[in-house]
């Protein structure tokens, strides 16, 4: 079985981003964790006009917070 990092050195895929889609996917885990504490409504509306899910609402800051401060 490969890894991300394996799969994406196999691609034409530029270090930077080979780095951003890595730095993302490991952000399913700390998003997995927060599940069992957002399982309800954040109170925001999402662009569709939609409540918008606690969990949702969550790994948004967080995938922002990450993006922000990539030693996280």
């Amino acid at each position: 079985m490969k890894t991300l990092r394996q799969y994406l050195d196999e691609t034409a895929c530029e270090e930077p981003l080979k780095d951003l889609i890595e730095l993302i996917a490991y952000q399913s885990i700390p998003i997995r964790d927060a599940f069992i504490d957002n399982q309800s409504y954040a109170g925001t509306e999402n662009t569709y006009g939609e409540e918008q899910a606690a969990l949702d609402k969550w790994a948004d800051d967080h995938i922002i917070s990450v993006l922000g401060n990539p030693d996280l």
